[in-house]
């Protein structure tokens, strides 16, 4: 019609299809670049099926890396794919003795200025990591996009470069990874760093982490009551548990978890206990003390003086071997009382800090498995120790012959399951060697790099590690005294030190539950002298004379026959 209005502006039809055609364009691209989007993180840029082992490593702030490899042990060589899918521009990965920072082979993979870089470092300490002098990596392959950086190289798994680990396949090692974002190699982001147990053969812990736990697994937790940590470096706390109010026949412990409630938990140990404590005057009881033990009959006395569970920071939940377990409760190894030792350590006296409960989460059964395992410490007491200022200082503790001559050892002896190191902040190495006939077999786990933060167990291959009868046992601390200008002794504080080792054996035996050598302490300088006292005074009739001494340490004199517990 004539007068029917009309647009100010009509467009003309090919504007308008104009318009829906670049839409449909921008539609489309849009489409392609989700799919893209959507290949690039769900798919891999590396061809992983030609890896036969592979791992997904997850940091606090959920982030993963994805982590192949093969190896190749008669080229001497293992070759690793490494793929992360969360936007990171340069990627670590690498191995330490305790998965801490200290004594980390770090493999360090960034782009720069449209190359690809790909280092070898090592970190003496917590801080940045150096380059190595010597570069032994090799770069295979790399893809870097927005979300993803990937890269393939491969390695010695023994090197001549010292500051290389040894990559071995006949146990766990412990890795550490971290990512970041920034340009530059930088101190990554709080959360996005962790570490992992890894198994490079692939089924090492097959009888471990992927064990199933029967339909009557049920939880015994020993958790002490809540508590308000004092302004103290250090405080001892004590809970008493009659498991056998609650277990009426012998159970098995399976799984050995942990709760920690508070950052001042230093460590915690469980101690075996055959018939009551009148020290307790009620089940659960909870008390506590400054800087040691509330009675030495706890830790001393044959009633109560065997480590049952341990921990201590850096630990982490321990599964046993389908066919094997911790007794608890009655039976021919019977446990029957537990004490819970936790030690809070607050070096920095901060007030109004608490604890709602810490302690150990057990999944236990009554469908008995066919191994007992027990526990042992060797080392050297903290009551015999001081250490001059000012180096790097050692001393030594034998677990001699006499003592696994002993009965308690069967002829066919015991095998090594884990072992746990623990000394404190001045710690720098321990080891503890194995010795036969005179003849130095492969040690029990080591640390080159002690790290205080990090003082988890660290399995043996089963059946690998046997001690016999008439064997030798020599544990060395290393300690850095070079910052202190005093003496340093042996104590239960953080601040003073310790030397021990819990190495936890199958089977189980009666009474075997420490070997340590006592040096004489008439024998040690006046100034050292005064810094100790013998709180070890129930049961020394039992302690049985050991031959002479291994190694000595330069600043003590042993007994020509020192003593050591093997009761």
């Amino acid at each position: 019609m004539e007068n029917e209005t009309q647009p100010l502006i009509q467009k003309p039809a090919t504007s308008r299809k104009r318009t829906l055609s670049t839409a449909l364009k921008v539609l489309i691209f849009a489409a392609i670049l989700a799919v893209a989007g959507y290949w690039y993180y769900f798919t891999s840029p590396v061809d992983t099926s030609k890896y036969t082992n592979s791992k997904i490593l997850k940091t606090p702030s959920n982030k993963e890396i994805e982590l192949y490899w093969s190896v190749d042990e008669k080229a001497n060589e293992i070759e690793f794919a490494v793929v992360s899918k969360n936007g990171a521009t340069w990627v670590a990965i690498g191995t330490s003795d305790a998965g801490g920072m200290k004594g980390a082979d770090i493999w360090l993979g960034y782009k720069k200025n449209d190359e690809f870089i790909l280092e070898d470092r090592f970190s003496e300490t917590y801080g940045y990591p150096v380059l190595d002098q010597q570069q032994d990596l090799q770069l295979l392959s790399w893809y870097q996009s927005y979300f993803t950086t990937a890269f393939t190289f491969k390695r010695a798994l023994e090197s001549c470069d010292d500051q290389d680990a040894k990559l071995v396949t006949k146990h766990p090692m412990w890795f550490v990874f971290a990512i970041g974002v920034s340009n530059e190699f930088t101190m990554h982001a709080p959360g996005d760093n962790a570490q992992i147990y890894l198994d490079l053969d692939g089924h090492f812990f097959d009888d471990y982490v992927d064990v199933p736990l029967d339909d009557d697994t049920v939880e015994y937790s020993m958790i002490a009551p809540a508590y308000e940590i004092p302004a103290e470096d250090t405080v001892y706390c004590y809970s008493y548990f009659d498991i056998s109010k609650d277990l009426t026949e012998k159970h098995q412990v399976v799984v050995e978890d942990i709760s920690i409630a508070s950052k001042y938990v230093h460590h915690m140990v469980g101690y075996l206990c055959d018939e009551p404590l009148p020290e307790f005057e009620t089940p659960n009881t909870h008390f506590c003390n400054y800087y040691r033990p509330v009675n030495p009959v706890i830790n001393y006395s044959p009633r109560c003086g065997a480590i049952h569970f341990a921990w201590a920071k850096g630990g982490v939940k321990k599964t046993y071997p389908a066919n094997m377990g911790k007794p608890i409760g009655p039976g021919d190894l019977p446990v029957k009382y537990l004490i819970l030792e936790t030690h809070y350590s607050n070096p920095s006296l901060t007030p109004g800090q608490y604890d709602p409960g810490s302690g150990f989460k057990l999944k236990i059964t009554k469908k008995l498995r066919e191994l007992d395992v027990g526990v042992f410490t060797v080392g050297v007491p903290q009551n015999y120790m001081y250490l001059p200022p000012g180096q790097f200082a050692s001393v030594e503790g034998e677990c001699g012959t006499k003592c696994t001559m002993k009965d308690s050892i069967p002829e066919t002896g015991l095998n090594v399951l884990s072992s746990q190191l623990h000394m404190h902040r001045r710690g720098k190495a321990m080891s503890t060697k194995h010795i036969r006939d005179g003849v130095e077999l492969s040690p029990l786990p080591s640390m080159e790099y002690f790290d205080f933060n990090y003082q988890s167990y660290n399995f043996v291959p089963k059946d690998q590690e046997k001690i016999m009868r008439g064997d030798r046992l020599i544990t060395k601390c290393t300690y850095d005294t070079t910052k202190d200008t005093e003496m340093v002794v042996g104590g239960w504080s953080s601040e003073q030190e310790m030397c021990y080792a819990f190495v936890e054996y199958y089977p189980a035996m009666p009474n075997y539950s420490s070997c340590l050598q006592i040096p004489d302490l008439e024998a040690f300088p006046k100034k050292a002298k005064k810094s100790y006292t013998m709180i070890c005074d129930a049961g020394d009739d039992d302690l049985d004379p050991v031959i002479k001494a291994g190694p000595k340490d330069p600043f003590v004199k042993y007994q020509p026959d020192s003593v050591c517990y093997a009761k």
